[in-house]
């Protein structure tokens, strides 16, 4: 693999290491900030298809993975300076003796280990890994986890009398009331969590499995081929960007699928590439991405296309064939949930300035802007394979970071895959290309972005009235001790389109113009339970809980239902 394209995928990285600690508590109401964090992961991006020559590259992937070591220290008290004295010069000594890739796992094992021993870790982290933890105890107990009902309770049997605080605090809220409880994934996500859940323990002790799994199987077989002087590059990712281990040990099961990825990827036999691709799609739909791109990919260089498909389709069917069997409409509606459900917005794309009410987009349009993008890159793909050999693996990010939500989960692994040599086992000769191509690339990406561009202004002209049909205005803020815990809000509901409905049922959020720690918002709740068209209240919009009320600061108050959005700013 060129090692040049390591070091764009690694600088790629680090510009979306930026962005995720200037938005690591969201402020979604500065536009400023918020299009340097658009434009970063923009640049990010576009860095995985890049090469970059610089002399003292293998000097500066050293540079990186001794920052990490004291920022370890430093910033996440993981262990003393004096420990990361040590640990640097152990890095130095494995730079000098060309045992850098193997001292690296070692010292990232130690750093682990210190941190795991010193701190405390959630049992579930995420509503997704508790659902799927839950639904793995269903189907034990011979229940079906895709009826929606099985998994209802889920909140109060991990969270008994702290239910509703858990799911305002850790859930994920729909416009149309309540929060997500049903389980949206295939069915490997819970299955593999059986063990886990017969021992008793964590369910994020297998991520941190597959995380470390992960590390490993990028060490092995980029050896294997004769490539280890790539690892440093990857694992230097690993330490700089630690929401990796964060994430892993918190509930996000992301480095579940991308390890089956990695692996469909490694391997040359057609047959295993299907059988680990298969395991992927059935732990999560994220790889379904990848799927087209794939096929061309394997058609380029000529293999067996059928077998990859069989051997996907029956792993697959493996898993989740029962579940089909069992209830197709339960599991259909489920598989597809996280792209139909009314889901709040929220994120890191450019959705902000749609949920946010600066410029309301109508939801759907950033439906048809992936699927745009994915035809773009589609048309590169096959016209331009060349160009895009070693690095289609990265097309995703592009798709994922125009979804409505987009969460940091939907875009760091990406990179990671860039790290694997496409060409290594390549029959088919590479071809030069001229720059006539790179004009002609920029060319169609410039007309997709125009297309865009102009479904973006006629989804928000010709959808006006969802932004418009709801009006709120605040009265009176109740403080205690300068913090906001309640206000009077008149609102009113106009439906301006004969399509909305008759009567609404408001629920409300708050975002504050300056970092927020939760994501979500503010989310609070109101004595208002319904508000037919062309009628108003006067409402009280509070906070239940100490935590989600918030320091007098200018904020926002939206007021929503569905697709419905009215918002006033109050400085």
């Amino acid at each position: 693999m060129d090692k040049r394209q390591a070091l764009a995928t690694n600088v790629s990285q680090l510009f979306i290491i930026f962005t995720m600690q200037i938005f690591s508590e969201p402020n979604y109401l500065n536009p400023l900030l918020i299009i340097l964090n658009l434009s970063l992961l923009i640049i990010a991006g576009l860095m995985l298809f890049i090469k970059l020559n610089f002399r003292y590259m293998n000097i500066f992937i050293v540079t990186e993975i001794i920052a990490s070591i004291f920022l370890y220290s430093v910033y996440f008290h993981f262990f003393s300076l004096i420990i990361a004295l040590l640990l640097a010069l152990f890095v130095v000594f494995g730079y000098f003796t060309s045992l850098l890739s193997e001292i690296s796992i070692m010292v990232y094992i130690i750093s682990f280990v210190l941190y795991f021993v010193k701190y405390a870790h959630p049992f579930f982290g995420t509503d997704e890994i508790m659902i799927d933890y839950y639904s793995a105890y269903l189907f034990l107990h011979g229940l079906n986890p895709y009826d929606p009902i099985n998994t209802a309770n889920v909140y109060s049997v991990f969270y008994h009398g702290a239910a509703f605080y858990a799911e305002q605090v850790f859930g994920t809220p729909l416009t149309t009331g309540g929060v997500v409880t049903n389980l949206n994934y295939p069915s490997l996500s819970f299955l593999i969590q059986i063990p886990a859940l017969l021992l008793g323990i964590s369910p994020n002790y297998t991520i941190l499995v597959f995380f470390f799994a992960t590390i490993f199987l990028y060490y092995f077989y980029l050896g294997k081929k004769n490539e280890i002087s790539i690892f440093p590059y990857f694992i230097s990712s690993i330490f700089l960007n630690a929401n990796y281990l964060f994430y892993a040990q918190g509930g996000v099961t992301d480095i579940i699928w991308l390890f089956f990825v990695s692996f469909s990827l490694f391997v040359s036999d057609i047959r295993l590439k299907g059988v680990m691709y298969g395991v992927a799609v059935s732990l999560k739909q994220v790889p379904l991405f990848l799927f087209p791109f794939y096929l061309i990919y394997l058609y380029k260089e000529r293999k067996s296309i059928s077998k990859f498909l069989i051997y996907t389709i029956v792993t697959f069917l493996v898993f989740n064939g029962y579940f089909i069997f069992l209830n197709p409409s339960y599991y259909f509606y489920d598989f597809f949930y996280p792209i139909t459900a009314n889901l709040i917005g929220i994120g890191f794309g450019p959705s902000i300035f749609s949920f946010n009410g600066m410029f309301f987009i109508y939801p759907e349009f950033f439906t048809v802007a992936v699927g745009i993008i994915g035809l773009l890159e589609l048309i590169l793909f096959i016209f331009y394979y060349e160009k895009f050999r070693n690095t289609w693996t990265s097309f995703p990010y592009f798709m994922l970071f125009m979804m409505y939500r987009v969460l940091w989960n939907y875009l760091i692994y990406w990179p990671l895959l860039n790290y694997i040599d496409k060409e290594n086992e390549s029959n088919v000769k590479s071809e030069s290309r001229s720059s006539v191509d790179t004009r002609r690339i920029v060319g169609i990406t410039l007309i997709s972005i125009v297309l865009i561009v102009s479904f973006a202004f006629y989804f928000h002209y010709n959808y006006t009235y969802y932004y418009d049909s709801i009006s709120i205005h605040v009265l009176k803020i109740f403080k205690y001790d300068n913090y906001v815990y309640a206000m009077l809000v008149n609102i009113s509901y106009t439906p301006k389109n004969a399509n909305l409905p008759d009567v609404i049922h408001p629920y409300f959020r708050v975002f504050l113009d300056q970092p927020m720690p939760y994501s979500n918002g503010f989310l609070w709740s109101s004595n208002i339970t319904s508000l037919h068209a062309n009628s108003w209240e006067i409402a009280k919009v509070y906070s239940k809980f100490g935590l989600i009320a918030f320091k007098s600061a200018p904020f926002q108050i939206q007021a929503y239902y569905g697709n419905i959005l009215g918002v006033e700013m109050v400085e």
